[in-house]
């Protein structure tokens, strides 16, 4: 494991990666970004996607796979409110279905998910066609995609405070919900969800990005 600054990791992915299809070139290669809210999980795989062009499909996010918010099964604290911080809160098996539908050569569709309500739409969100590389990121991709053979994990760490400043930067500005409701939530169950069930995942990843 290696332990990099932003400029620093990104270059050594891409090292990595020129290695990797150099040695093993016939079989998608995978790289999974995980990390806490507001890591800079989807800057990274989007600015990977950028870089590495033509090699990568667009990035699979497991935001897709979130469970709507009327699922049974989603995860819900005593009061009834919905846990979107915890790995029972996706569609594991689905996302497993289509990385390995797209390691076998095969196209798929990743679902259509509206964040701002929480509502599965369609499952029919972005198309994604076989490449040499596959990007997917979000706050349990490691875990998810633990098994499967060939690829980088990258995990990003941050601190409480920069990652508060980041959330309420993002939900006051796409979701139009108050800072201070911003602060409290996210002190009192996004940041301690992330503690307990996110940052393990750092025990198991080829290099963590500090910011």
């Amino acid at each position: 494991m290696e332990k990099l600054n932003w400029s620093s990791g990104l270059l050594n992915i891409k090292e990595r990666l020129q290695e990797e299809l150099t040695r093993f070139g016939e079989k998608p290669f995978l790289i999974v970004i995980a990390g806490c809210t507001c890591s800079g999980k989807t800057f990274l795989a989007q600015e990977l996607s950028m870089v590495l062009y033509p090699l990568v499909t667009p990035v699979i996010s497991i935001d897709d796979y979130y469970k709507d918010i009327h699922d049974q099964t989603l995860p819900r604290d005593e009061n009834g409110h919905s846990l979107f911080n915890r790995p029972e809160a996706y569609r594991v098996e689905e996302l497993s279905k289509d990385i390995s539908e797209l390691r076998r050569g095969r196209g798929i569709w990743t679902p259509k998910y509206d964040m701002s309500t929480n509502t599965y739409l369609d499952k029919r969100g972005t198309w994604i066609n076989l490449s040499q590389v596959l990007i997917v990121e979000g706050l349990f991709a490691i875990q998810f995609l633990s098994g499967l053979t060939r690829q980088m994990k990258v995990y990003l760490d941050l601190d409480f405070d920069l990652a508060l400043r980041r959330c309420i930067v993002r939900d006051t500005q796409k979701y139009q919900i108050d800072s201070a409701k911003i602060s409290r939530v996210f002190s009192e169950k996004v940041w301690p969800d992330q503690l307990e069930f996110v940052v393990s995942q750092q025990n198991e990843v080829d290099i963590i990005i500090y910011q």
